[in-house]
């Protein structure tokens, strides 16, 4: 009976095809947040009002950034769960705090397009805001959370 004792050490390639993917996601996350900065300097450049005439576009610019933070958000959130890298429950926080404080920057702006009085288009407003930032923030505030329980 022959045992093989050698001693092949697993693969790298999940843990390079893992840094890649996330690298890509961040490209567009990049861009989104960008995007959000460079309105909001606008924003305040306005005294924190837009044009009436470029409130569409606003609209537009931001609901657009708002996607691209929050979809490789969440991919890098979920490559961050199952990383093994040690630090991978602090960059979740980081990952949080970014996406919070985007969406929460992007919601305060588009406040202000809002016609005063239309209760229907806040309400919608309000509900896609919180449901972004909770889809996009909790998960990787959570992974944080729980890992520092297990520490």
């Amino acid at each position: 009976m022959t045992h093989s004792t050698s001693s092949e050490r697993p693969s790298n390639a999940p843990v390079v095809l893992r840094i890649i993917l996330a690298v890509i996601c961040l490209l567009p996350a990049a861009i989104g947040l960008l995007i959000i900065g460079a309105i909001f300097a606008a924003f305040v450049y306005e005294g924190f009002r837009f044009k009436a005439s470029d409130e569409v576009w606003m609209q537009l610019f931001l609901g657009g950034a708002a996607i691209l933070v929050l979809v490789p958000a969440i991919a890098i959130g979920v490559i961050l769960r199952f990383a093994r890298w040690g630090r991978a429950p602090w960059a979740s926080l980081v990952l949080a705090i970014i996406v919070g404080g985007a969406g929460a920057l992007a919601s305060g702006m588009l406040q202000t397009t809002v016609v005063p009085g239309d209760t229907e288009s806040y309400m919608l407003l309000m509900l896609f805001s919180i449901a972004g930032i909770a889809i996009g923030a909790l998960p990787p505030f959570l992974h944080w959370w729980n890992s520092r329980k297990d520490a």
